[in-house]
């Protein structure tokens, strides 16, 4: 009985004994899920930012006509003939166009600009023939007027690498995040010239004709280089002024009192979405 008892005993202390081992085996490592406030961000901070396009209207002014004009004269021998040659250059110095930018990424973006525009110039030609009697108190000599009034469509279409914010990390010049700077090329075309060519004649009769003028170049290329800051940003609203100067390659018409502006500046404000 006894020993009967000691068995027992024995045999409940070693079923517990194996419980208390497997369950100590079987328990999994307590182990800490790492903290996702101490990992690193998904996105890099030197990643560019993703590309954006933005579309809108410019308006530029220019400081300049778009004709050089002034006063000149000539003269022949045989005939005996006098020249004077009057230009000027009416028209409107401001232009209104299309703008886009595609911003590449961080501080680089490739912006095109699209213009139409009238340019137009006149120019009044006095021919006088013989030698001037030198007892009149006046220019009595057979004159002839000839007035030529042309008007020409310039196409132009700018193209330039912009970069945003020189000098913005430098201290104490923070404000130049604002700034841009850019360079790129011009394309030009020249086209729908219509000329108005008005004659009097000393006698008294007139005449009048619209043989076009002759062009030059009806296409040109220029260097554009420009500065810009941007006045006001909210979201995708933008408003930029900049300031721009062109060297054309070419003059698309020249003449004795007339000849197409190969530097041109002009001032720009741009509104963009």
């Amino acid at each position: 009985m006894i020993l009967a008892k000691q068995l027992r005993l024995s045999w409940t202390l070693a079923l517990f004994a194996s419980l208390a081992f497997g369950q100590s085996q079987t328990q999994p490592p307590d182990t800490k899920a790492p903290s996702t406030a101490s990992a690193p961000s998904a996105i890099a901070d030197g990643e560019p930012k993703p590309p954006r396009f933005s579309f809108g209207v410019r308006v530029d002014y220019l400081p300049q006509r778009l004709f050089q004009t002034q006063y000149t004269t000539a003269s022949t021998t045989n005939p005996i003939l006098s020249y004077a040659y009057f230009g000027s250059s009416p028209g409107s110095r401001r232009w209104l166009g299309l703008t886009g930018e595609y911003r590449v990424k961080g501080s680089v973006a490739l912006a095109v600009d699209f213009f139409y525009h009238q340019a137009e110039y006149t120019q009044l030609t006095q021919i006088k023939s013989g030698i001037q009697d030198p007892n009149s108190s006046f220019d009595n000599r057979p004159l002839t007027s000839i007035t030529q009034d042309t008007r020409t469509a310039y196409w132009d279409v700018p193209f330039v690498v912009r970069y945003y914010g020189p000098y913005k990390d430098v201290p104490g010049l923070g404000w130049m995040k604002q700034v841009n700077v850019s360079g790129g090329v011009s394309y030009r075309h020249v086209g729908n010239i219509r000329t108005g060519t008005s004659t009097s004649n000393p006698d008294g009769s007139t005449d009048y004709n619209e043989i076009p003028a002759k062009v030059q170049h009806t296409n040109l290329a220029g260097v554009v280089a420009g500065v810009g800051y941007t006045l006001f940003e909210l979201h995708k609203f933008r408003w930029m002024i900049e300031g721009r100067y062109t060297r054309w390659s070419g003059s698309a018409f020249q003449g004795p009192a007339y000849r197409s502006q190969q530097n041109q500046a002009d001032l720009g404000f741009s509104f963009t979405y």
